[in-house]
């Protein structure tokens, strides 16, 4: 089993001695601990355990709009798990009470317990991903896909790959502009065939909200096509 928390940094360079305190925390609550970084992910920490927690978790595919009462860990040790969490939510949270209220003391917002156990090698992934978020690129970087600029992935000739593209969008309306135009882009793409399918995701007040488009269903008289800016700012009507 590891636990694993997850702070947000706007600037990595802030990680030391924030990273250092709560690494403290964490060892004197799980007693002897392996602590390990993840790599181009600074805010992210997977503790591991070196014995058997002897319990059993739900998968992640399961666990998909089902209570919480029914994802718990379950088996001999579970009652002692569920209460070790909740404490190390508790030291957390009076650990943020006392630390000053400064830009660059940013709190842990989540302890996950996590029971998949060690992952196994993983193969290249097929995927090319443009991507800017910590977050994003840590995880391509785990699953071993390809990083790239969406400039690149837009001037492949064939591209061979599924691609991902990952556009920041904030309270700049520049922002959004660059998105109708990435958007605008591959929509271009679809229509020349170098791409067969569009998916756009987009997340907005807790929802999911997915559009697919390939170049046929552009033929279809009866749908409505709709501005990229527009679906943005109308998603939650």
């Amino acid at each position: 089993m590891n636990d694993v928390y997850v702070r947000r940094l706007d600037n990595p360079q802030d990680v030391g001695t924030q990273s250092e305190h709560y690494k403290k925390i964490l060892r004197e609550s799980f007693g002897e601990a392996i602590i390990r970084p993840v790599l181009l992910w600074p805010s992210l920490f997977i503790l591991g355990l070196q014995d058997d927690p002897e319990v059993c978790t739900t998968d992640v595919n399961n666990a998909e709009n089902q209570p919480l009462s029914e994802v718990l860990p379950k088996g001999p040790r579970a009652q002692f798990w569920i209460s070790r969490m909740n404490e190390t939510q508790m030291i957390f949270h009076q650990s943020n009470e006392n630390m000053n209220d400064q830009p660059t003391n940013q709190r842990p917002n989540g302890v996950w317990l996590w029971g998949e156990g060690t992952n196994s090698a993983l193969p290249d992934s097929p995927l090319s991903v443009s991507a800017q978020s910590p977050e994003l690129l840590a995880l391509s970087h785990a699953a071993k896909a390809t990083l790239v600029s969406y400039e690149h992935l837009f001037n492949e000739q064939t591209p061979c790959n599924d691609a991902l593209i990952e556009i920041p969008i904030d309270e700049d309306p520049k922002s959004l502009a660059k998105a109708n135009l990435i958007a605008a882009q591959a929509i271009t793409l679809l229509k020349s065939g170098r791409y067969t399918e569009l998916n756009a995701q987009i997340m907005k007040k807790s929802v999911l909200y997915n559009a697919k488009c390939t170049k046929f269903s552009l033929r279809k008289f009866w749908k409505k096509s709709i501005n990229t800016i527009d679906w943005l700012r109308t998603a939650d009507d």
